[in-house]
């Protein structure tokens, strides 16, 4: 029996001091993606890095927008305030059938005149046969292996930790995912220090402990994995990108762009446009607050995309920042975030098992899949994953 736990948001440094039951397993570094939790979750599911699976942001550019409609209504991409942005979004879940996690978010701080450029990466959950194409995920190949299992947590129709409480361990399934997604909200509210994130951390650490009490009692075949996509650190600066357009006499919305709390990308119309917000995000650089993504962070990270659906220019804000005013939201309130070069030791997540793991420096997430299908005895055997198998 398997019994794999992913834990949103969950960091290596949080372990020891918070979840007793957890501190006693064997316990990697696992090195995010350069990205946000969207690229994370299409390499840990596929075994691929993202340059394969085309996925790195929840939002990018596309023709095929759910926004397509503003641009079709007269004047009304200038009616930029936000009791009309969510009447606009909510009329694009209506009218497209997303069922991915993150759905048709709304793109709070961007212009209405730009919302028709851009298209939702993913379109499907991650457990639809139709997600990343012909692409081997974990759920299709545990459709296809006949492995009896239970997915927890997925469907959202509850809170993660309140559904997985609820489960019992039972002899008749061979394999268990429990998706727990609360940790990153609350880290990004409240930050790794509070109450609040310390006491969710026990609740997960005890309910993991009963499941696993309860399935040793059913075999002693067991195999447990607990892992998580990143870690977490807590901001201390907030950066308004728009004062240093100002700076250069510019505003940043004559460029098409998306704000993100830690990248800022950009689609140019030409090579002045290009030198023009260079000269912007350099006053950034200049700083040491960021760099300009070059050819090799694009190689180091496997980031090497046919196209530029992704960006032209895409700037990354160094820890412990965050850009303010973004398509997410104002950003005002925020503790902790992620999203930074995945070496940072605050960022790493973590993995940890009752077996043995393998001595690696760190767990990429490129190793989740490939570990968790022999676990569940299933062989692959055509050799596509690149992963290494983390227990014997």
């Amino acid at each position: 029996m398997e019994l794999l736990y992913f834990v949103d948001g969950l960091k290596y440094n949080l372990i020891d001091d918070n979840m007793p039951f957890l501190a006693t397993l064997n316990k990697k570094r696992l090195k995010s993606e350069f990205g946000y939790s969207c690229a994370c979750h299409a390499t840990m599911y596929t075994g691929r890095y993202p340059e394969e699976h085309n996925t790195w942001f929840v939002w990018k550019r596309g023709n095929n927008s759910p926004y397509k409609f503003v641009n079709m209504i007269p004047l009304l991409k200038y009616v930029n305030i936000i009791p009309m942005k969510v009447v606009l979004s909510r009329v694009a879940r209506k009218l497209n059938k997303n069922t991915s996690f993150a759905g048709i978010p709304m793109l709070v701080n961007l212009p209405l005149k730009y919302w028709g450029e851009f298209e939702p990466c993913e379109d499907v959950l991650w457990t639809d046969d139709k997600y990343l194409g012909n692409i081997e995920t974990i759920f299709k190949i545990m459709k296809k292996s006949g492995l009896k299992y239970q997915l927890v947590g997925l469907d959202k129709k509850s809170g993660f930790i309140e559904e997985a409480q609820e489960t019992a361990i039972e002899s008749n399934k061979n394999f268990y995912y429990f998706f727990i997604g609360e940790l990153d909200d609350y880290l990004h509210k409240y930050g790794d220090k509070s109450d609040e994130v310390k006491g969710l951390l026990k609740r997960i650490d005890n309910m993991i402990k009963r499941h696993y009490e309860q399935a040793r009692k059913i075999t002693p075949d067991l195999t447990l994995i607990c892992y998580s996509d990143h870690g977490h650190i807590n901001v201390t600066e907030k950066i308004d990108i728009n004062e240093y357009f100002e700076q250069k006499n510019r505003n940043v919305n004559v460029y098409l762009n998306l704000i993100e709390s830690t990248f800022a990308r950009f689609w140019v119309k030409n090579g002045q446009e290009r030198k023009d917000v260079l000269e912007c995000l350099n006053l950034l650089e200049d700083k040491g607050w960021g760099f300009v993504l070059t050819k090799e962070h694009f190689d180091k990270y496997h980031l090497n995309f046919d196209n530029n659906e992704h960006g032209d220019i895409i700037f990354h804000l160094n820890s412990p920042r965050i850009f303010i005013n973004t398509i997410w939201g104002f950003g005002m309130t925020i503790k902790s975030m992620h999203g930074y070069v995945p070496e940072l030791d605050e960022h790493v997540g973590v993995f940890l098992s009752n077996e043995e793991i393998k001595d690696v420096a760190s767990v990429r997430l490129v190793d989740i899949l490939p570990t968790v299908l022999k676990a569940a005895g299933y062989k692959n055997e055509d050799g596509s994953l690149v992963g290494t198998v983390l227990i014997e």
